[in-house]
């Protein structure tokens, strides 16, 4: 259920995302290399308050919203759990979806996907894994890998988009 809330999180930002990479795209092709660097921190801004909010109405009506789909009182306390957790983690999540987009929109995907690779693979799976299986930790334990997750996978992008790196292969305008 909560794999489904989080789709919300994914789509809004997505959408947001979609409007950095048109912006900067067409920015860079325009040769307006500022601007194209303030539409992607734009529409990041844009969709880490529309997250903020998104990850208020879940963590303070958590009980309704889980038990809409599922009222068996276990669920909706292992939903709580989760939502506890990983929602205050929205907003920098949903920074780092749009500057993926905003990158893509450059033209540098490849870029995109150095960076998720590198956070899941690098981090984020290894530290579920032995969250699980080595350390046996408490189911909550993994909630903190996945918060824990987004947010080292907003930074990274941050960082990535904040470099610039991707302005190096804008056209040059005559």
């Amino acid at each position: 259920i909560c794999l489904r809330l989080e789709t919300m999180v994914l789509f809004v930002g997505m959408g947001w995302g979609a409007a950095a990479a048109s912006y900067v795209g067409t920015s860079l092709g325009a040769g307006q290399l500022r601007r194209a660097v303030r539409s992607g921190w734009t529409a990041a801004l844009f969709n880490l308050v529309m997250m903020i909010g998104l990850a208020a109405v879940y963590v303070g009506w958590v009980e309704p919203i889980v038990g809409f789909f599922d009222p068996d009182p276990r669920v909706v306390a292992i939903g709580a759990e989760y939502l506890g957790v990983v929602a205050i983690t929205y907003g920098i999540f949903g920074v780092g979806v749009v500057l993926s987009q905003a990158l893509a929109g450059a033209g540098a995907t490849l870029r995109s996907l150095v960076v998720d690779a590198a956070v899941l693979a690098v981090f984020v799976l290894p530290a579920a894994i032995w969250v699980v299986l080595v350390a046996e930790w408490p189911r909550d334990s993994l909630w903190t890998v996945v918060a824990l997750g987004n947010i080292a996978g907003g930074a990274a992008y941050a960082i990535a988009f904040g470099r610039g790196r991707f302005l190096a292969s804008a056209p040059a305008m005559p």
